[in-house]
This record gives C-alpha cells, structure tokens and sequence, in this order.
C-alpha cells in the first residue's frame, strides 16, 4: 500500500520460478489499472532480475520491463520502466518495500 499522485494505491506482485524453463515468473495487478501483467525473466550476476513481458492498455500493447532485487534481508526494490514512444524505454516508476519489525 501506498500513496501516488494523492490517490491510495494497492499492489500485488506474485514471483515464482519456473523450473522447465529456468526463469523467474511475475503475475502484477494494482489497483490504478483494470488489468493485470505477466513477464518472464533471469537473474543476472549482481543478482537482479530482470522481467520482461508485454502491458495492454487504453494506449495498446507495448513492451515493458521490470528489475527487481533484494537490497537486504529486509528490503526490496522494484523498478517498471515502460515503453514510451518517441523516448522508449522510461522508468515509470520505483517501488522500495520495507519489512515491518
């Protein structure tokens, strides 16, 4: 949960790996969007992963990316970089999740 652009926003992201194809899976749904999406990616050797997966919305179908990786035990962080014509890849968005003691 979280605050964006003054609205009260809600977020899931379900991980997973898949071991027939050897990669890591991610099912993402929110509470802005009436939509859910799917990506598919590796872990690098910094130990990032790096999903890769196609978004649908009012502005059609187009790639986008995300990088997710642990900064800690306690700590994770979620970047979503979007495809944005003419600029192309943007990042869109950080997310950094805290574990509650």
């Amino acid at each position: 949960s979280a605050s964006m652009m003054g609205m009260s926003y809600q977020a899931i992201q379900i991980l997973g790996y898949d071991n027939m194809s050897k990669e890591y899976t991610s099912l993402w749904m929110d509470t802005m969007s009436t939509w859910s999406v799917a990506a598919h990616g590796k872990k690098g050797a910094d130990g990032k992963i790096e999903f890769k997966g196609t978004m649908t919305d009012v502005a059609g179908s187009r790639p986008f990316r995300m990088v997710t990786h642990e900064k800690s035990a306690d700590e994770s962080e979620i970047e979503m970089y979007d495809t944005i014509p003419p600029k192309g890849d943007v990042r869109v968005m950080t997310i950094i999740s805290k574990r509650k003691k």
